[in-house]
């Protein structure tokens, strides 16, 4: 084989498939790195979200117990409990629109 042939056809064959390779790899690699930061971004959604729970079961214990004492009449009670879950679902809603956002690109 000569030299010549080396140069002309083999190094720049080479050089392709190795450029292919590397494109592949990076862009499978791409696709997984996506699929973690979606998985991270919902387990992170769902720890707040217990937090928010735990957080509104106190607020509704803290109205319920003002009822029992007689600080707030039956419809005050209700609308402060109604506000508080519709304040809730909005911040659900809120979140699960920007998981949304995220997993389908930005």
């Amino acid at each position: 084989m000569d030299a010549a042939y080396f140069y002309i056809l083999i190094l720049p064959l080479g050089i392709l498939v190795v450029g292919l390779v590397a494109a592949v790899y990076y862009y499978a690699h791409r696709e997984d790195i996506a699929k973690n930061k979606t998985r991270k971004l919902i387990q992170a959604y769902i720890k707040e979200k217990a937090k928010q729970k735990k957080a509104l079961n106190r607020e509704l214990a803290k109205i319920d117990k003002l009822f029992e004492e007689k600080s707030i009449d039956e419809e005050t009670r209700e609308r402060l409990k109604n506000v508080l879950i519709v304040m809730n679902e909005k911040e659900s809603r809120d979140a699960m629109d920007i998981i949304e956002y995220v997993k389908n690109g930005k």
